[in-house]
């Protein structure tokens, strides 16, 4: 567990599980613009999600501050439709750059201290149409590397491709559903085009470790040398 006051060092990253359980324990975390969020939410599994994530959070960028995690105010911008209510988000002066992301059972944070951060997780479930959404989501080279793969290795192997572009487009801002066939995530660096948010350049990518059956994925403007797993927020 990181000191508190005591972000990551410039080229090191610190990853955040926390399991989506207990999401009334966690509510009072939130600020009041949160909690009305939160009711407005008809459907309880999203609703936990977003009250989990929120406070999670609140908890590891205060930790950071060295401040109570009410007193933080994050702020979010959508680089597409310019709503506060989603998009990046970001913790203010002297915080580290962070990207969070959510699937099944599980929230992932992810902070650096040099740079800006992309994070992926997803549920790595058998689906019948992962073929057609291969067709619709992976380059050219992507798509021959997935037909040569038997049956039974195409649905980890696509997720493990999927996560590291949806990695990307947060770190960048880009628009996932443009980009996600001309964007190949085969390589540890990839280039990508300039955005209003992140100058074109390289990207830094990595494999996370995620609990089974699960992948997960890392994009980074600057490399990152160390990645440090901490205990779950909460």
């Amino acid at each position: 567990m990181p000191l508190r006051g005591l972000p990551p060092a410039p080229g090191e990253c610190h990853v955040w599980p926390v399991r989506l359980t207990g999401a009334a324990a966690w509510s009072g975390l939130l600020d009041d613009a949160e909690r009305r969020r939160a009711e407005s939410i008809r459907v309880v599994r999203a609703r936990d999600t977003f009250i989990v994530s929120r406070a999670a959070q609140r908890l590891v960028m205060s930790r950071y501050l060295d401040c109570a995690p009410d007193a933080l105010v994050i702020r979010r911008a959508c680089a597409h439709c310019g709503s506060t209510e989603h998009g990046r988000p970001a913790a203010g002066p002297g915080a580290p750059d962070y990207s969070v992301s959510h699937s099944g059972e599980w929230v992932l944070l992810a902070a650096v201290g040099s740079g800006r951060v992309g994070v992926d997780i997803e549920h790595c479930r058998p689906r019948a149409g992962v073929a057609l959404l291969a067709g619709r989501t992976l380059t050219t080279a992507e798509r021959a590397e997935f037909g040569a793969l038997p049956d039974s290795s195409r649905s980890g192997w696509f997720y493990r491709v999927w996560t590291r572009k949806e990695a990307v487009v947060k770190a960048t801002g880009q628009d996932l559903a443009a980009t996600a066939s001309t964007l190949d995530v085969s390589a540890d660096m990839v280039a990508v085009a300039p955005t209003d948010a992140v100058p074109g350049g390289l990207i830094h990518l990595r494999d996370l470790p995620a609990p089974g059956p699960y992948a997960a994925a890392l994009a980074s403007t600057e490399p990152v040398r160390a990645v440090r797993v901490c205990e779950p927020a909460g």
